[in-house]
């Protein structure tokens, strides 16, 4: 066994990333730390009795390169017949860090399709290397020590395996193997402060400081256990002091370390937020001086206001309403002729119907809340699937089988409210897409459910807005 195989199966051991039978979707690029892992994995999978499936994006950002690459892992796949869910996402128009929204993008469809397809855990490729730059770039941003933690070895589904070996070893073990990959040349534009970090400063370092990815790592380990440790305090010390969006203030105002760490760990657990200093500071500086009932902080999405309640301060994190119903977790129900003729589905709060309806109804009907399709199959099962939008769903149409995601992209549908978009499943296909509740755009209707004169079951399904 190879010692990077070997070095691989001790920090799966160790940190117990992986159980027998589990079922791992490893997501991939084409470079050489993905190949690396794909093939460790491969070996490992007897071992572990793992199942395995491939995960792939085209960031559609560095033309025929990025199809290339996608082309060089579907045909990965297919030589060693493993599952494979490639996906594109146009990022040319996204405003912002590029790095956040695919990470983001990314996630969001990995958990998609972990969902869809019983994967119980999600591979990263990410190595050592990638663990002491993302430590360099927060502490240059001017992190905490939860930034001084770097990249998780392992994170509620996802683990990362190749997480304590460096792109060095993993280089070597390719080479050794004669397994190909692709180089994306982007990596070696120092434009990009990432690249400039990895070419020309860290080598720099390791000449005057052999021993300094160990130097690193262990920074980033005492990070973890201090952290774990004022954990533990505040928790011994105060008990839970953030109940219902409200976090009681009045025992850590005078305290501004405890205040911010809080503040900080509240923000980056339930709202996905990172934040830096100033920000910390000026919400102590607000909370500690300002009057009762005043607003403390904006964006987007969050207000947090200072109130009272039973002569205790508060501070309260706010949703705002437009903001509340993006859908984080996936649902499904179900809606029936014969009982369960209406569901209200609080993921997305919309309250749904279903009932028989005749031709005249359907030609006479002008509004895009109501849905009509007819479904010949139906028997004496009249059971309908409700559920959210999944990644490799499809559609067929009159034109040929469609990926709603390309339905979406082309009615310009925003990423975030994709999953609010309820799908009719029937007889486990899909014969429906609810895409008016988003941008309002026509529905979907499957070519084989589509109503004529002559259909016979006809079934409607209305949505309250």
């Amino acid at each position: 066994m190879h010692n990077l195989i070997k070095k691989v199966r001790s920090t799966i051991q160790k940190y117990n990333l992986i159980d027998i039978g589990d079922k791992i979707l490893l997501s991939m690029s084409a470079g050489k730390d993905s190949i690396a892992m794909f093939h460790i994995m491969q070996i490992l999978a007897e071992e572990f009795n793992l199942e395995i499936g491939i995960f792939h994006l085209n960031h559609l950002m560095r033309g025929i390169e990025s199809d290339l690459d996608e082309n060089f892992v579907c045909e990965l796949a297919q030589k060693y017949s493993i599952p494979i869910h490639n996906e594109k996402h146009d990022f040319s128009k996204i405003k912002g860090s590029f790095e956040n929204s695919a990470r983001q993008v990314r996630y969001d469809l990995l958990n998609d399709i972990a969902a869809k397809f019983n994967y119980n855990k999600i591979a990263t490729a990410h190595n050592l290397n990638d663990h002491i730059e993302t430590v360099l770039m927060r502490i240059l941003n001017g992190t905490g020590i939860h930034g001084l933690k770097g990249i998780p070895l392992k994170r509620n589904n996802i683990i990362r395996p190749l997480r304590e070996t460096n792109i060095e070893d993993i280089y070597v073990y390719l080479k050794e193997n004669e397994f190909l990959f692709r180089e994306d040349k982007s990596n070696s534009d120092n434009k990009y402060r990432r690249n400039y970090l990895r070419n020309i400063i860290i080598p720099e370092f390791k000449k005057e400081f052999p021993n300094f990815n160990d130097s690193i790592e262990t920074l980033s380990q005492q990070a973890e256990n201090t952290e774990m440790l004022l954990d533990n305090f505040l928790n011994e010390t105060y008990g839970p002091i953030f109940n219902n969006s409200c976090l009681d203030i009045s025992n850590i105002i005078n305290n501004p370390i405890l205040f911010k760490h809080i503040i900080a760990k509240i923000l980056r657990e339930n709202f996905n937020m990172y934040v830096n200093s100033g920000m910390l500071e000026d919400l102590y500086i607000k909370a500690k001086n300002s009057q009762n009932n005043s607003e403390q902080y904006q964006n987007e999405f969050l207000i947090i206001k200072k109130i009272v309640k039973d002569n205790t301060e508060y501070l309260n994190f706010i949703v705002k309403p437009d903001q509340s119903e993006i859908i984080k977790k996936n649902y499904s129900y179900t809606l029936s002729l014969n009982s369960n003729a209406s569901i209200f589905i609080p993921e997305i709060k919309k309250t749904l119907t279903i009932a028989k309806a005749n031709y005249n109804e359907f030609v006479n009907s002008n509004n895009k809340e109501t849905l009509f399709f007819s479904c010949e199959a139906m028997d004496k099962d009249n059971t309908f699937i409700i559920r959210n939008f999944l990644q490799g769903d499809k559609i067929k149409l009159k034109f040929g089988t469609k990926k709603v995601s390309d339905l979406f992209c082309d009615n310009k549908i925003p990423h975030e409210d994709r999953k609010i978009i309820p799908i009719i499943e029937f007889n486990s296909k899909i014969i429906a897409v609810f895409s008016s509740l988003s941008n309002s755009c026509n529905n979907y209707v499957s070519a084989e459910n589509l109503v004529k004169k002559e259909s016979t079951n006809i079934v409607s399904i209305k949505i309250y807005v």
